[in-house]
C-alpha cells in the first residue's frame, strides 16, 4: 500500500521524488557551467610556482602591517571567526510576541 501512495504522488522508494516528477531537483549541472568553467580556465593558468610567490607575496604584506593581508591570511589558516547576530526590535528591545487562542472563534460564518 505504501509504495502505490508513493507512486501516486510520484515519489519512490524512501520517500524521495522519483525521476520525472516536476518537484524533483534534477541534474541542473548547466546552471553553473560558467562558474566551473571559469574556476577550471585559473586553474589551468596557474602553476604550483605561482600559488608559491603568491602565498610568500600575501605573508610579506601581512609581517608589513598590511591589516587586509594579516585578515586574509589568517580567514585562510583558521577560518573565519564566527559571525554573532543578535535578533532584536526597534532600540535593542525585545521582539513583542503575541499568541492568539482562536478556540471558540466560529469561523464558518
Amino acid at each position: 500500500p505504501q509504495q502505490r501512495a508513493n507512486r501516486a504522488v510520484g515519489r519512490g522508494n524512501g520517500g524521495i521524488f522519483a525521476k520525472g516528477n516536476k518537484l524533483s531537483v534534477g541534474n541542473k549541472s548547466h546552471v553553473n557551467q560558467p562558474a566551473r568553467d571559469l574556476k577550471q580556465a585559473l586553474i589551468d593558468a596557474i602553476s604550483k610556482k605561482d600559488i608559491r610567490l603568491i602565498a610568500d607575496a600575501l605573508v610579506e604584506k601581512a609581517k608589513a602591517g598590511d591589516i587586509p593581508a594579516v585578515k586574509e591570511l589568517f580567514d585562510r589558516m583558521w577560518g573565519r571567526a564566527a559571525q554573532s547576530v543578535e535578533v532584536s526590535g526597534a532600540d535593542g528591545e525585545p521582539i513583542p510576541v503575541t499568541i492568539v487562542d482562536f478556540k471558540g472563534i466560529d469561523d464558518s460564518k
